[in-house]
């Protein structure tokens, strides 16, 4: 609702539809109210010119109201969209736009991105937000976009260490006062089903020297990594449905259990695996 939020897609260089009729609802309306505001003054309070108050405030007021709806009508088309950028960076190929409209499944896309980092890392947070943005957009609903930073959420910082194994990784800081070890998190996380693939720093970014014994630290190519990360997990999971439905023949399952030694909570088990077999 903010015209704060509705300038970030602006500032990235793509130009949204619904941010333009937005900002343009917004003058229209203020313009309006201010042309009325200023027109009653000139209005007398009589009888005769009663009717003419009456139709220029409810025109007024259906203005205001076409215009919400118009933003409302709006708000769900998500590819009234032009990339002005020079590298067309938020325009996604359409090999990806095909994989990302086919998908079945949800696919959670989690940044782990410290936002206390390694001074060359810290830039290529915002190019990350973008791009998942866009992939959110471009999933229509299929897709979950995130960027968290795990130290700021402790059960978040577990489920990344334990789950998929995504450790903190020591960065050397160095100013003109000290050196120092930063140690933070600069992975994503693609998840499809019960399959899941970790992109880490190493995979993410590439690193150039220059002529001055610097170095320059930019992402690799973030939108392939993504596109054959979602490949990898979305070919490597069939649900239940799809793989009972690419049986030709009966299948047959068989339940081996012992009742008398069953331990007690698991009575109710056999049970429950007929259900599920049925």
């Amino acid at each position: 609702i903010g015209t704060g939020s509705r300038f970030e897609s602006i500032q990235r260089g793509v130009i949204d539809l619904r941010d333009l009729v937005y900002y343009l609802s917004i003058a229209g309306l203020f313009l309006v109210l201010n042309t009325l505001s200023v027109e009653s003054k000139r209005w007398s309070h009589g009888v005769r010119t009663q009717r003419m108050r009456f139709n220029s405030e409810l025109a007024g007021s259906l203005l205001g109201i076409n215009l919400i709806l118009l933003n409302v009508w709006l708000y769900p088309l998500q590819g009234l969209r032009v990339d002005l950028t020079e590298q067309q960076e938020y325009t996604l190929s359409q090999t990806t736009k095909d994989l990302l409209g086919n998908l079945q499944e949800p696919v959670l896309i989690r940044g782990y991105i410290s936002e206390k980092s390694h001074p060359l890392l810290n830039p290529l947070r915002p190019r990350i937000e973008d791009m998942l943005r866009e992939y959110a957009i471009a999933g229509r609903g299929k897709i979950t976009a995130e960027v968290v930073d795990p130290a700021s959420d402790p059960a978040l910082e577990a489920e990344a260490n334990q789950t998929y194994n995504i450790q903190p990784v020591p960065f050397q800081v160095a100013d003109r006062y000290q050196n120092s070890i930063i140690n933070s998190y600069f992975d994503i996380l693609l998840r499809y089903g019960d399959q899941n693939v970790v992109l880490n720093f190493r995979d993410l970014i590439q690193i150039e020297p220059n002529q001055d014994g610097t170095i320059n630290v930019t992402l690799r190519n973030l939108e392939y990594d993504l596109t054959s990360a979602i490949k990898k997990v979305v070919y490597g999971f069939q649900s239940v449905e799809s793989v009972l439905g690419a049986m030709s023949n009966p299948v047959e399952f068989t339940l081996f259990v012992t009742p008398d030694v069953l331990p007690a909570e698991l009575a109710t088990a056999v049970q429950t695996v007929q259900k599920v077999a049925q």
